[in-house]
């Protein structure tokens, strides 16, 4: 490792270190991995101790112009993190879904609101989300 090294090994930790002005650099072909669960809500909550994953609502009947709460505990997460999601699928093929997530401690919530003008929600949701570690 050089003086001015950008990337190296955090002495003494197993940790991998890109420090300013430093880049990571995935080329084609290549994958960046994180460990990864999944959970089935009950009663709009669940469980899931993992960096990324996978969450199945139960089905959904949100009108137009409402939302439905989403609460996920989750020990990797801490308040300030970004939580970013996507919708991955579900059986839910009506309304206008918009996704908002809140990092707390120990836990995320998830607000599924439905922009339609008149068409509700009527079925399941899978969302992806990945937790973007905030350290200062």
């Amino acid at each position: 490792m050089g003086v001015n090294a950008k990337v190296y090994m955090k002495q003494g930790a197993d940790q991998q270190v890109i420090a300013s002005g430093g880049d990571l650099l995935i080329e084609a072909g290549g994958t960046l991995s994180a460990d990864a669960g999944a959970v089935t809500l009950e009663s709009n909550t669940g469980e899931i101790n993992a960096i990324a994953g996978r969450i199945t609502t139960e089905a959904l009947s949100t009108a137009a112009g409402a939302a439905a709460t989403l609460t996920i505990t989750n020990s990797k997460v801490a308040a300030g993190d970004i939580i970013l999601l996507t919708r991955q699928g579900g059986t839910s093929d009506e309304g206008t879904e918009v996704m908002l997530a809140t990092a707390g401690a120990g836990s995320f919530t998830v607000l599924l609101e439905n922009r339609h003008a008149s068409a509700a929600f009527d079925g399941t949701f899978i969302i992806g989300f990945l937790v973007v570690k905030m350290v200062s």
